[in-house]
């Protein structure tokens, strides 16, 4: 098998110490699996999981990747001696979400610093878009 002709971006992301990273590629393209392999390497290496954030742009694509990387963690608990890392029983304090859900999460915990209602209403597109267009015309009388 060829290597991918961004194997040296794959590798550095992969491998480097903890630090924000941002993917951007086409479907297929392997971001998946560049953040598994992400994520189990600095849960393996003894990264506190609850310090990992990792956003994506559906809630389904968060719940692939939370189970992938628990998969990838068991079978290299499998392949070592030491059985699973400590970590991996804190796995479920890890956010794995959308935007969107982690501003809910931020907002939830902390709604006065945020400057707004504590348990927010999360509106739908039509609820917002109505709600927009009532505000604008209280504005304009």
């Amino acid at each position: 098998m060829n290597n991918p002709p961004d194997l040296k971006v794959r590798s550095l992301v992969t491998a480097t110490p903890p630090r924000s990273h941002w993917l951007s590629a086409g479907a297929g393209a392997g971001k998946t699996e560049i953040l598994v392999t992400r994520i189990a390497n600095l849960i393996a290496a003894g990264f506190d999981p609850a310090k990992i954030i990792a956003i994506t742009f559906t809630e389904k694509a968060a719940g692939d990747l939370k189970k992938r990387v628990m998969q990838r963690l068991r079978n290299d608990a499998k392949m070592s001696a030491n059985g699973l890392p400590e970590q991996f029983h804190g796995l479920q304090q890890m956010f794995v979400g959308t935007i969107h859900s982690l501003a809910r999460r931020v907002v939830r915990n902390a709604p006065l610093t945020a400057g707004i209602e504590p348990d927010p209403e999360i509106l739908d597109g039509v609820t917002a878009d109505k709600r927009i267009r009532q505000a604008i015309r209280s504005w304009q009388r």
